[in-house]
């Protein structure tokens, strides 16, 4: 695990208008502009550029800058897990990323060093240790953002859900072409401003875990539950935590690494259910649903092709879902055939009838549900099996259609789009 360091930012004034961004939405700062920079591209730039010299040997020359305001959760959420495809359809990840807490609450953090491979085979038994920061108002952390992190509110009640606001900022080696750069309008404060980025001290915590490594980081990065509690509040801004036990006695069947070229329907590494967070951005889900309701009339569900303005933009995004979907399941290139995209209102402790395999062993079926609108009022979720995974806006769930599928604690309101896919 790496070794954390917090620093603490001091500004001349806090006049610096990070309430005017759109949640989650991400900007490319533009450097060496004629304009004058507003605050909020002074702030972005010092804290960038402070990280960068200290990383500086493992960036190219023009690290590329981006940058978004997020807010925090009381469960854990791998909010920023948000991979990069390049032209070759390669997945790429910031070099490192910074967390900056602008908001009178504490920011809590989970860090883990659960890679890809490891959360998509379930290898748990080398983690040791997991690590929780608490940054108070104005102080930051870089760190490695391609490992499993995120919020949780763990060890005090002080963190908001509805308040928070964090600072993001992500350094690539690579230009992102679907990024905007960031625009100031006259509404933006242009004052120059006084900044300082001073290292923190502070004393670490360590606490042991009794419960299994493994059911720990099921019930954390699936289900996204932090079972752990420590004895008693701890005042201190990095809290760890280890593990005694390192194997739960269960003999699990072993997912290869390298699948067969053939995806045979029974091969085991269907028997996984992959959630992808944050794979819509909001904006994107609310124009979905606007459109949905503009002519559904009465239908509780319709096929996307009955919905001229949603076909025909659509389509373009098959592609980054199905290499997101393959890369989960290690499957190598193949064949997917898209049989039907719909959207549907979701009903309380409905199933999903999912298609029977046929007899040929190198076809699969699978289900890809994203939640387009969910409440998070009323703990909604998807039951697979028996495992449970929350609804939230923007969340995809991939899951093998030999597995039953239904939902739960769901309104009217709760709106999913379902795509059934055959892969050979």
């Amino acid at each position: 695990m790496d070794t954390y360091d917090i620093y603490n930012l001091s500004l001349s004034n806090d006049n610096f208008n990070f309430n005017k961004l759109e949640k989650n939405k991400s900007y490319l700062y533009q450097p060496n502009k004629t304009d004058k920079y507003s605050s909020v591209e002074q702030i972005v730039d010092y804290i960038s550029h402070y990280h960068i010299k200290k990383r500086n040997k493992d960036l190219n020359n023009d690290p590329i800058i981006e940058f978004s305001v997020i807010g925090s959760s009381n469960t854990f959420t791998n909010i920023y897990d948000k991979p990069y495809y390049n032209d070759n359809n390669i997945k790429l990840y910031p070099e490192f990323s910074i967390i900056t807490n602008f908001d009178d609450n504490e920011c809590q953090l989970i860090l883990t060093n659960v890679d890809n491979d490891t959360y998509k085979f379930k290898e748990f038994d080398t983690q040791t240790e997991i690590n929780l920061i608490t940054l108070s108002k104005y102080q930051n952390i870089a760190f490695n953002s391609s490992l499993y992190h995120g919020f949780n509110n763990l060890l005090n009640d002080n963190c908001s859900v509805l308040s928070q606001n964090c600072l993001l900022i992500n350094i690539w080696n690579t230009r992102k072409s679907d990024i905007p750069y960031f625009l100031p309008d006259n509404n933006y404060n242009y004052n120059n401003i006084t900044i300082n980025n001073n290292k923190y001290s502070y004393t670490s915590t360590t606490n042991q875990c009794n419960d299994y490594v493994t059911d720990f980081f099921d019930y954390l990065l699936y289900q996204h539950i932090c079972r752990f509690k420590p004895d008693s509040k701890i005042n201190t801004s990095l809290y760890k935590i280890t593990f005694n036990n390192n194997n739960n006695g269960i003999v699990k069947k072993a997912i290869p690494h390298k699948p067969s070229h053939k995806p045979s329907h029974n091969n085991p590494i269907w028997n996984n259910t992959f959630i992808c967070y944050n794979m819509f951005p909001e904006w994107m889900c609310k124009w979905f649903v606007k459109e949905f309701d503009n002519i559904r009339k009465e239908k509780q569900d319709m096929l996307i092709d009955n919905i001229s303005n949603i076909h025909s933009n659509f389509t373009c995004f098959f592609p980054h879902i199905f290499n997101e979907v393959l890369y989960f399941y290690s499957v190598p290139k193949c064949n997917v055939h898209v049989y039907d995209v719909n959207i549907t209102k979701l009903k309380d402790k409905s199933s999903i009838d999912t298609p029977n395999n046929n007899n040929n062993d190198d076809t699969s079926n699978l289900i890809i549900l994203i939640c387009l609108k969910t409440s998070n009022l009323n703990n909604g979720y998807i039951a697979v099996n028996t495992n449970k995974y929350n609804l939230k806006t923007g969340y995809m769930l991939a899951i093998h259609c030999k597995n039953d599928i239904s939902f739960h604690n769901v309104t009217d309101d709760d709106i999913c789009m379902k795509i059934h896919v055959k892969i050979d």
